[in-house]
């Protein structure tokens, strides 16, 4: 019980405020207006070459352009919203700095398979989970949206959250309480209901990593340490 009790302290600590919310990827309407030299050019020489579904290597050539200059502006944001969108339908892609009577553009259309993936994945990067989880806030906010991503994130996160916490387990007994656990648990249950947080996703992902601790050592790890994080309370 008294476990429980410090438990309970500890979450009205203050929790490290998170990142502002990135900006939102654009509803796709079929136009892209003003793409930048770079990518306009590689979008313009692909369809030459191919006036088809982009190939997987198409995708790539394409993506490289985009991320010559380090970034990705809302323009390319904006081309590869339209082109990895569900919806099928002509896009039609007009330069930067073309004049109002201008004619010129490119016409494309959204991509599908591993074309699709690669564009996908340059709109939205996979985020490196490491260097997320050394933030003080472990860039837990970025990795609930990534573990709500795809089937496929979603067992790559709650693998390395998993890991996470296990390391923290090997660090607790009985003799300090399981305090290095508890304080961890305690942080990013705090994370999970901060302002603008995903609270049943982060709790989830978080009683689930604990599940796996626990399995993984062979129900060593006390329920009451963690099974009250789960949404909804404890079983």
């Amino acid at each position: 019980m008294h476990f429980r009790i410090l438990i309970c302290t500890t979450l009205l600590a203050a929790v490290p405020a998170l990142g502002e919310t990135p900006a939102k990827t654009p509803m796709p309407d079929g136009k892209v207006t003003g793409l930048n030299p770079v990518s306009y050019a590689a979008l313009q020489t692909i369809k030459k070459r191919n006036p088809g579904s982009l190939t997987e290597k198409d995708a790539n050539e394409l993506a490289t352009a985009i991320r010559q200059d380090g970034k990705i502006d809302a323009v390319e944001t904006d081309l590869l919203a339209e082109m990895t969108q569900s919806q099928f339908r002509n896009i039609k892609v007009t330069p930067a700095g073309a004049p109002a009577n201008s004619t010129e553009s490119v016409q494309t259309f959204p991509t599908l398979g591993n074309a699709k993936k690669v564009l996908l994945y340059a709109l939205n990067p996979v985020p490196d989970l490491a260097a997320e989880w050394a933030k003080p806030d472990h860039g837990w906010k970025l990795l609930v949206a990534d573990y709500k991503s795809s089937p496929e994130r979603e067992a790559k996160v709650l693998a390395f959250v998993t890991g996470e916490m296990a390391k923290k387990w090997e660090a607790s007994n009985t003799g300090n309480g399981y305090k290095p656990l508890r304080d961890e648990i305690a942080k990013i249950y705090g994370l999970s209901n901060a302002a603008g947080a995903d609270s049943n996703g982060g709790r989830m992902l978080l009683y689930r990593a604990m599940e796996g601790v626990d399995r993984n050592a062979r129900d060593q790890v006390p329920n009451f340490l963690y099974n009250w994080v789960r949404p909804g309370g404890a079983l």
